[in-house]
Parts: structure tokens; sequence; C-alpha cells
């Protein structure tokens, strides 16, 4: 079948439209999904951040605030069994050693500690003397 020219032409206009709207719709889905990168990006920042900001929570309610830059946590699991561990060793920590009564100084340590040496002359001249 042979077209006319006024048909071809017809034709090869109408083929350069639709070539041409199918560029614009291709340009139009790459900028959609540009886009759409972005705002998963944003998203995954920001679940970091609220995590990062539970991970500090929860060493916050068990007094670990100051291992925040040791811990490194990915899942909520891990965190647990970390502050566990942690909340376990700092206990033991804490029973290991446990002052008991007052400890008492005496006068030439005080005056020692304030830098008095004829306190601390008299002190043990007293000794001798006793």
């Amino acid at each position: 079948m042979e077209f006319t020219t006024e048909q071809q032409q017809y034709i090869d206009e109408l083929l350069q439209a639709e070539q041409q709207k199918v560029v614009d719709i291709q340009s139009q889905l790459d900028t959609l999904q540009q886009s759409q990168q972005t705002k998963e990006d944003e998203i995954q920042q920001l679940q970091a951040q609220m995590f990062q900001q539970k991970v500090e929570s929860v060493l916050k309610e068990n007094d670990l605030l100051d291992f925040k830059e040791v811990i490194n946590v990915t899942t909520e699991e891990e965190l647990n069994a970390t502050v566990e561990k942690l909340n376990a060793a700092v206990h033991s920590t804490q029973q290991d050693f446990q002052p008991t009564g007052k400890r008492n100084t005496s006068v030439y340590d005080a005056a020692a500690n304030k830098g008095d040496t004829v306190a601390m002359i008299g002190s043990k001249l007293s000794r001798l003397f006793k």
C-alpha cells in the first residue's frame, strides 16, 4: 500500500507528535523517580534520627547515658540486649566496693591537706609526749 506525499507527511507529523509525547512523559517519569528517591532518603534519615533518639532515651532511663558513644546498635532487640548487659556490668561493679564506716583523718593529715606546717610539727611532737 502506497501513500501519497500528503498522507505520508500527515503520518510523519502524527508520529512525531506521539514521539514528543513519549519523550515528555519519560522526562516526567524521571523527575518523579528522582523525587521519590529523595523522599525515601529523607525518610531513612528521619528513621535513623528517631532510632538514635530512642537509644538515647533508653540509655537515659537506665542511667547509662555515659555509654552513648560506645553503643552501636541497629535494631531494638540489639539495644535491649546491650542495655541488659550494661546494667548487669554496672550493677556488679557498684556492688564490688562499698566503703563502710567513716574514715578517720589524723590531725597531721588534716594539717598536711591545709598546708599548715606548724600544725604538722605540733602533731608529730604531741605524739612524742603522750
